[in-house]
């Protein structure tokens, strides 16, 4: 099978979820720290703030890409209550992110950018696990027939 086609058909186990959620992390990461850079340094607001909105877009971004491409199997057939609850789900990884960004500025007195870029790891792990658990569980049915079929 062609490179391209592997890309772009649904993953095939959890371990090819976390490499394009790891992908779609960085895309999405690099229009959240884009955007909050923009808002703090060019528009000169306050960091807490620049870097709440850079999150909110980064999750949208992040939303549109792991439907189309990270996880295969839905849970909720709503893409309404789906969006909603991704969104719940990505706010609860804001809120780890505003108290590692107060942590790190107000308690260890180090640079917003450089605590924001240390909150990745963190609040990526928290958004996979959560989302991997609630939004999109892989059936029992299809990881017996997966673990079946690969031995």
């Amino acid at each position: 099978m062609n490179w391209h086609k592997k890309i772009i058909q649904p993953p095939s186990s959890l371990l090819m979820q976390a490499v394009r959620f790891g992908v779609v992390g960085i895309v999405a990461f690099a229009v959240d720290f884009g955007v909050m850079l923009l808002l703090a340094e060019q528009l000169h607001w306050n960091h807490f703030a620049s870097a709440a909105v850079g999150y909110t877009v980064g999750l949208c971004v992040n939303y549109l890409l792991s439907v189309r491409w990270v996880f295969n199997h839905r849970q909720i057939a709503s893409p309404k209550a789906e969006f909603a609850l991704f969104t719940a789900i990505g706010f609860s990884g804001l809120a780890v992110m505003e108290l590692t960004l107060w942590l790190g500025t107000r308690v260890l007195h180090i640079d917003y950018r450089l605590v924001r870029l240390g909150s990745l790891v963190l609040v990526s792990v928290w958004n996979f696990v959560l989302r991997k658990a609630i939004l999109f569980p892989q059936s029992r049915d299809q990881t017996a027939i997966r673990s079946t079929s690969a031995v």
